[in-house]
């Protein structure tokens, strides 16, 4: 009992330090990775609507959004490609544009539940194997639609298209690594809770953890749903807490724990000399060439008002 309670102080130290890291900087990076990944995908999507292979969405105004969603998955025929993936991609980018002006980046706000559908929102075009052959269908559709303009002999908006895949690409990686880390804490603080609100008192040993899971599992789900039946009941977890606990490997489970979560050394102070400033460059040149259609547009209704209003030679003449 000593040695556990001992383990789950110590875990709640690293754990609460964790938390902090988290907060303070990886939370913060996550943040910026968002930002970066909306302004990417809007780029993207600027190129499709320019060269008419998508279009507006004549009901994007009347999504109403609460929470983080994902853009329908159901199928749809060849002859409804372009409406549907129009009106798929101008979901996907105001649930972006939701998760980035209305979600706080902290681990009270991102909950498991809240982590759950943000990774469903990231995972919902497969940029890491954006093909047409993608066994996913919007991926699948998406990659077909950017593939004619790479096809075709605009080689500047093809270049835009690449250059915005593979920075999807790269912040999908980044952002998965940062949610897997947060849901990683998470885990782990569940786990510390069950030890510490739920596990006392009950009558559970070796026996009955290892040689009798079931019951076991039922005797938790009992007390749980007593002191704590607004918060959603994970068994798996339960499982782990058993055997970490009672198990014969229970002491290296609990190591290894430990060892995942120690203090991460400081970085050198170089660090931040070296810092890289091509991702925030690529990302202001991705913002200039979805802005440079509108200004095409502009420019040439000024020449053809100046054209319109210029008097003839033979108006100033009879002048």
């Amino acid at each position: 009992m000593e040695d556990s309670q001992a383990f789950s102080l110590q875990l709640e130290e690293r754990l609460d330090a964790r938390r902090e890291r988290l907060d303070l900087a990886e939370l913060q990076k996550l943040k910026e990775f968002f930002k970066n990944f909306q302004s990417a995908f809007i780029g993207m999507n600027a190129v499709l609507h320019k060269k008419g292979v998508l279009h507006d969405d004549p009901y994007r105004y009347d999504l109403k959004i609460s929470d983080v969603k994902t853009p329908p998955e159901s199928p749809f025929s060849e002859s409804e490609k372009s409406d549907q993936m129009s009106m798929r991609v101008a979901q996907f980018e105001a649930y972006l544009d939701f998760l980035n002006n209305y979600y706080q980046f902290s681990c009270d706000f991102l909950t498991m539940g809240r982590i759950k559908r943000v990774l469903a929102l990231v995972k919902y075009y497969n940029f890491s194997q954006f093909t047409d052959t993608s066994t996913q269908l919007n991926t699948r559709a998406l990659a077909e639609i950017a593939g004619t303009i790479k096809k075709g002999s605009d080689q500047f908006s093809a270049g835009l298209i690449a250059d915005s895949v593979a920075q999807l690409d790269k912040l999908s990686r980044e952002i998965l690594a940062c949610l897997k880390e947060l849901t990683d804490y998470h885990k782990e603080r569940y786990k510390l809770e069950l030890r510490q609100i739920v596990m006392p008192g009950l009558p559970i040993d070796a026996d009955l953890a290892i040689g009798k899971r079931d019951e076991a599992l039922r005797l938790v789900k009992r007390k749980f749903s007593e002191v704590s039946s607004e918060r959603p009941f994970y068994p798996e977890l339960v499982e782990e807490v058993l055997n970490e606990d009672y198990s014969s490997d229970g002491p290296s489970l609990r190591e290894d724990l430990l060892r995942r979560f120690a203090p991460a050394e400081a970085k050198k102070a170089d660090d931040s000399q070296a810092k890289s400033y091509k991702g925030l460059l690529l990302d202001g040149i991705r913002s200039l060439s979805g802005a440079s259609f509108a200004l095409e547009e502009v420019s040439r209704s000024s020449r053809r008002t100046r054209s319109c209003s210029r008097p003839s030679t033979r108006a100033w003449a009879r002048a």
